[in-house]
């Protein structure tokens, strides 16, 4: 089997590289990254549904949860509603112990990591790094810009840029999180997530537009909840991918793709985690067997399941508070095991989709009515 190079040291390159080391000799894998420590400087939130929790939690150990959540509470222009269960509907995995471990775990088992050197294609099946051409089997696991999807495919996924803060306020949320559907972020929505038993929350929003003041915001988020803002510490983020997988998702079984690379991500809440839980085992199968096809099929049936989630947020891109909305059929009990499965959700609440759709045609007509007069 050729040496197997894995470019990007995230949750989708270190995941396939851990897959991939059971496998075949690790001593065969190496896996690049630009960044000298992995996970860092993070970009995301990382709540997850149960069986991504768990996935990684086999691989990782119990550590890797850093919070679980038993309620959500949805704000939109209409209404407001909670839904929340016995059990954890969410769960926060802890970043960047995710990256850290598993590059701790990879290097015990005898792959090379290599930090701190930038990556660029050559030519399928070959990179260069360090100024030296390298041949093998290529993963292009770097992300939502990658260099490999577009210098080989010649197009890149559809993202809008997210922005978080750690903060303390002067009230507990406990084992709840908060989301705001509005007029503030019309592409997309804000979040309150708690991040500790005490009063430190993440505080973030993500929109079409990339605000100018991202603390304004921060600041009007946290006064929609009722909190008051003691001090805060860090600002990071990232892109949200906004697209489905897109061909070619591997080149001649030469280099493949996964991870926001790919891309695939949640296309509701732009989430990448599930993705790679799902696709990471048969990617290994594909690369083990000698066969793409293995993945291609697996691409294709994830895809399937995103697409109907993936034309809501085509259809009320501007207007993402009508999903908040469609979505309120699930306030009260709620089902864990729903929250990664999107493609569910949507199916049960399309019967309200009518409704709904009735209710903004008529707000825009007096809009426009008000606005004439």
């Amino acid at each position: 089997m050729d040496r197997i190079y894995i470019v990007g040291a995230g949750p989708a390159g270190l995941t396939t590289s851990f897959f991939l080391s059971r496998e075949i000799p690790s001593s065969s894998i190496t896996v690049f990254d630009h960044r000298r420590k992995p996970g860092v400087p993070p970009h995301c939130t990382s709540i997850v549904g149960i069986e991504t929790a768990e996935f990684y939690k086999e691989i990782l150990g119990e550590k890797v949860i850093e919070k679980k959540y038993y309620s959500i509470t949805f704000h939109t222009p209409t209404r407001k509603y909670t839904v929340y269960s016995k059990k954890p509907i969410a769960y926060r995995l802890a970043r960047p112990y995710l990256e850290q471990k598993l590059c701790d775990k990879l290097l015990d088992m005898g792959v090379e990591i290599r930090l701190g050197e930038h990556v660029l294609p050559a030519r399928p099946g070959a990179l260069v790094a360090g100024g030296k051409e390298y041949e093998g089997l290529v993963i292009a696991a770097d992300g939502a810009y990658s260099l490999f999807r577009k210098k080989y495919c010649g197009w890149m996924p559809e993202t809008i840029m997210g922005l978080q803060r750690i903060v303390r306020v002067d009230k507990r949320l406990e084992n709840s999180f908060h989301v705001f559907f509005d007029l503030d972020t019309p592409c997309f929505y804000q979040w309150i997530v708690p991040v500790d038993g005490d009063k430190t929350v993440l505080v973030g929003y993500a929109d079409c537009k990339i605000r100018s003041d991202p603390n304004r915001i921060f600041d009007k988020v946290l006064r929609k909840a009722g909190l008051r803002l003691l001090s805060s510490e860090r600002i990071f983020g990232g892109p949200i991918i906004r697209d489905l997988p897109y061909r070619p998702y591997n080149i001649g079984g030469r280099i493949y793709f996964i991870g926001d690379s790919l891309p695939a991500s949640k296309p509701v809440t732009g989430g990448g985690l599930y993705g790679i839980k799902e696709l990471v085992p048969a990617l290994t199968r594909a690369i083990v067997k000698g066969d793409p096809r293995i993945y291609d099929q697996s691409v294709e049936r994830l895809k399937k399941r995103f697409r109907k989630s993936w034309l809501l947020t085509r259809l009320f891109k501007h207007k993402y508070w009508v999903i908040a909305d469609l979505f309120s059929v699930f306030q009260g009990e709620f089902e864990p095991g729903l929250f990664d499965l999107h493609e569910k959700i949507v199916w049960r609440a399309l019967p309200r989709l009518p409704t709904l759709l009735y209710i903004l045609l008529c707000s825009l007509f007096i809009r426009t009515r008000r606005s004439r007069g």
